[in-house]
């Protein structure tokens, strides 16, 4: 008989990337738009998949005001990978935000 394979390396099953710090959120951008009537439009194509989604206006500057949609905060890239594959099943692109709270 021929012996047992030998069990891996505990550090050759972990990821190349390292793991967020305890305090970082994940936030997605689902769209930012100059036009409010089209940030809710794609916050309302959001909930009919499922998820909540808030609309958050900033003052650009010489761009006037924008309406980012966004999802989230999530703690950890898993929430926030299974959420992008919602989102992507969908034909919804969002953009990564990571956030650190100030120290």
């Amino acid at each position: 008989t021929p012996p047992a394979p030998k069990p891996a390396p505990a550090e050759a099953a972990q990821s190349d990337t390292p793991p967020p710090p305890a305090n970082e959120t994940f936030v997605l951008q689902a769209g930012s738009f100059p036009n409010p009537v089209d940030a809710d439009n794609q916050k309302a194509r959001l909930a009919l998949i499922g998820l909540e989604a808030s609309i958050e206006p900033v003052d650009l500057p010489d761009r006037g005001t924008w309406y980012r949609v966004r999802l989230g905060p999530y703690r950890s890239l898993g929430e926030v990978n299974h959420v992008r594959s919602q989102l992507a099943a969908n034909g919804v692109e969002v953009q990564l935000i990571r956030s650190r709270p100030a120290n």
